[in-house]
């Protein structure tokens, strides 16, 4: 459903060495590909920069029905990224300022590096899904 759909963030995270890792382009996080190491040259992550209560969306075109969404730390570092965050939905994109469902789970659910979990909701239908991180 998410594959290659348009994504939003609050940030992004862009390295000044060119020999390092990145970039950590926001559609990154729906190109299909699951490796979580950012050192390599096909880099699949997605980081905002240094900011409270980072924030990742992703646009599905329409309310779709989701069940779950798979959530990934990236295996090269920094493993507790998601280790405390929230994922809502909006049923349209007008509605983005009323939450409307949000699924919770608090430290150590996804703490770790290259960790990964599904995050289930009740059946619902939602157009863009937010990814928070908070703190």
């Amino acid at each position: 459903m998410a594959l290659n759909r348009p994504t939003l963030a609050s940030s992004v995270y862009v390295n000044s060495d060119p020999n390092d890792v990145g970039p950590f382009l926001t559609s990154n996080a729906v190109d299909g590909n699951r490796d979580p190491d950012a050192t390599k040259p096909e880099n699949s992550c997605f980081g905002t920069t240094n900011e409270a209560n980072p924030w990742w969306a992703v646009d599905l075109g329409a309310a779709l029905s989701v069940l779950g969404v798979l959530l990934t730390n990236r295996g090269d570092c920094c493993g507790n990224t998601l280790s405390f965050s929230f994922v809502f939905y909006h049923p349209t994109l007008r509605d983005q300022g009323h939450v409307t469902h949000f699924k919770f789970w608090g430290p150590n659910d996804i703490s770790g590096p290259a960790k990964a979990r599904v995050v289930k909701f009740r059946p619902h239908a939602g157009r863009l899904y937010h990814i928070l991180a908070y703190g």
